[in-house]
Order: C-alpha cells, then structure tokens, then sequence
C-alpha cells in the first residue's frame, strides 16, 4: 500500500464530482439549444 492511495482517491472522487457537474451542464446546453 503507498501512503499516497488516500490523495489519490480524494483526486479521483473530486474529478468525478467536476466531471459529473460538467456533464449535467453540457446536457442542460444540449437540451435548451435543441429547445430554442
């Protein structure tokens, strides 16, 4: 075990959350631009 794998998931977690946030907004742009 590296001393690093808990850095490491915090990383990863907050990579996950941004790109989940990124991938709501860009369906909500998606939506809206195919609305108008």
């Amino acid at each position: 075990m590296w001393l690093e794998t808990p850095i490491l998931e915090k990383i990863t977690r907050q990579i996950k959350e941004i790109l989940e946030r990124v991938l709501k907004i860009w369906v909500l742009e998606i939506h809206s631009s195919k609305v108008l």
